[in-house]
């Protein structure tokens, strides 16, 4: 007697099929194991122990088995046990697609070991690391679904991946120096080097002082010396980010804690797989003042690439800025033919192609328990498991900044990687792609598009297109309802009463709301609210506060607003023409 095997979870992406290989093999089976285009993974199995088999199933590495079907089949006649083709077939939604994962220790010991074929090579990854989501075009997980399908395996990267005891059999980004991705620095619109000269020569520019762009897994950081003022502060006066905090990554955990005071739970997020930036407590100032100015928190990580290591073999300092290759508002670049809109001195690229950009996550530690600031790289797209079991599958486009995108099929949430700022073209077209991408990869096709209430939002407009388009329901939500919603939602609770203290929010009665009391449950309703005020000049008063004062207070504080006309861009006549607005 036979058995069919039907395994739903993080079974793709991750080496399972060979570890189910290994573990049939040792318990004398004969059968089958593929992927499919669903994201689930089929094994056939007869003779031998299956229970044994079974048991050992549920224990794969990396691996999140959440749904196991097994039905008693008669025997096939299978000679041997073999990983056979993937299908593209599709029975199941909500397939569960692995995210980016950090270099493993092996892959480190190998990429160090003078005697490896590897030794000292960039793109050095197996079945257990290495990039996933920003890679897969398409499932079932197979190369030729990837954008490595551009590198040809050589005769020993074959070998290994046809060989079932080795780490690397059937793993989709194997690669080596002879036939995998190659890495250049271009300065000037030139290559002026390649291979490993080009990460010493890039470790040479940033001790110089210099912004070095570096094409990473999800997109191109901006690198310079953490510890230097003056390229701190440079890269802050090209990019417009006069106080945004910046990340730093280090060499290893021992640098981590020379900057900043760091917990249990916080050494386990910085080793993780996903290599998080994490946001910690600062230990003095050892870095520049111009990495995290008027905060005692910096956001850390640690190197999650062979490149990352390999750089910083060269790099005479133990901490370096790695902030997302973009100006304000706008998406990470990812592209060579982005390299243009970034302002760098030199360009440490690689030639293997990104599909999704992606920025890294950023975790912090509340009262010992993880809050998301940015839930991205190393952990998107795995699915949050959700106390509802939707029968229709239904997409948010979320507000307009900040935006990530929601999909929910059946008891899954399924969320994007951060977005950002919609009201700019690029990015709004970056939500585009990845929302088709995300549905298409998951199978789901949303009946009902949810988005915010404010009709001038360009992602309320993009859901009324889609609607239009496929001929589905459009749900308006009011902004600080779905805050609400989302508190009752991460506490599990039916209905709460809960306070809103947050910027604009398109009101049910066309007004500005901001700052509500809520009563939240099968129903929401506004049970209380900040008394309406002007807010002068819209937008433009939350970047400059004194401007709500006026509004609140009018002439009552015009002489005591002049005192301080240095802290608006145009001084007092800025004052008289707000005060003209103010109606006094």
């Amino acid at each position: 007697m036979g058995v069919l095997i039907k395994t739903k979870g993080l079974v793709q992406g991750i080496g399972f099929r060979p570890f189910v290989y290994r573990i049939a093999v040792k318990h004398g089976l004969k059968g089958y194991v593929r992927n499919t285009g669903d994201g689930t993974v089929e094994i056939f199995v007869e003779g031998g122990d299956i229970e044994s088999f079974l048991k050992e199933l549920k224990n794969a590495p990396l691996s999140q088995i959440e749904k196991m079907d097994i039905r008693e089949e008669k025997d096939r006649g299978y000679e041997d046990f073999v990983i056979e083709k993937s299908t593209g077939e599709r029975k199941e939604k909500g397939a569960i697609v692995p995210p980016d994962i950090a270099i493993c220790d092996e892959c480190l010991r190998e990429m160090y070991d003078r005697n490896n074929r590897r030794y000292r090579y960039f793109f050095i990854t197996c079945t257990h690391c290495g990039p996933r989501y920003t890679i897969i075009r398409k499932l079932p997980y197979d190369r030729e679904n990837t954008t490595m399908d551009e590198f040809a395996m050589c005769e020993d990267c074959e070998k290994e991946y046809k060989n079932p005891v080795d780490r690397r059999y059937h793993a989709q980004t194997v690669a080596c120096g002879k036939c995998g991705p190659e890495i250049f620095l271009v300065k000037d619109n030139a290559i002026i080097e390649k291979g490993e000269e080009a990460i010493r020569q890039a470790a040479k520019e940033n001790e110089q002082e210099h912004i070095v762009a570096i094409k990473g897994i999800g997109g191109f950081h901006l690198a310079v010396d953490a510890q230097s003022d003056k390229a701190v502060g440079r890269l802050r006066e090209i990019y417009g980010r006069p106080f945004q905090p910046f990340a730093v990554m280090v060499r290893d955990i021992d640098s981590a804690k020379r900057i900043a005071h760091i917990d249990d739970l916080e050494k386990k997020l910085l080793t993780s797989f996903s290599r998080p930036i994490v946001v910690l407590r600062k230990k003095g100032e050892k870095l520049s003042r111009f990495v995290s100015p008027g905060l005692h928190t910096i956001g850390v990580m640690l190197p999650y690439t062979g490149l990352h290591y390999l750089l910083f073999d060269y790099l005479e300092t133990d901490a370096i800025v790695m902030t997302s290759a973009n100006h304000p508002g706008n998406p990470i670049l990812k592209d060579e033919e982005e390299m243009n809109k970034i302002d760098a001195d030199c360009f440490l690229i690689h030639n293997r192609k990104i599909y999704q950009r992606c920025d890294d996550s950023v975790v912090r530690v509340v009262n010992g328990k993880i809050s998301f600031l940015r839930r991205s790289r190393g952990y998107v797209p795995l699915p949050l498991n959700v106390h509802i079991n939707f029968e229709r599958d239904i997409a948010a486009l979320g507000p307009e900044l900040d935006v990530t995108i929601c999909l929910m099929t059946g008891d899954k949430a399924i969320l994007s990687q951060y977005i950002g700022n919609t009201s700019k073209y690029d990015t709004l077209e970056y939500l585009k792609d990845c929302f088709q991408h995300l549905c298409r990869l998951f199978g789901v096709e949303p009946s009902m598009i949810a988005c915010d209430l404010n009709p001038a939002f360009e992602t309320s407009q993009l859901a009324r297109e889609i609607a239009e388009e496929k001929g589905t329901e459009v749900i308006e939500v009011q902004h600080h309802f779905a805050h609400a919603a989302s508190l009752i939602g991460e506490h599990g609770l039916d209905e709460s009463i809960c306070i809103a203290i947050d910027g604009y929010g398109y009101g049910l009665d066309g007004q500005a709301w901001g700052g509500e009391i809520i009563y939240a449950g099968r129903d929401f309703k506004r049970i209380g609210h900040i008394e309406y005020f002007p807010l002068i000049g819209g937008d433009r008063a939350t970047y400059y506060p004194l401007r709500i004062v006026a509004g609140i207070l009018g002439k009552k504080v015009e002489d005591w607003l002049i005192e301080r006309r240095n802290s608006f861009p145009h001084g007092e006549k800025e004052i008289e023409v707000i005060m003209k607005q103010r109606g006094d």
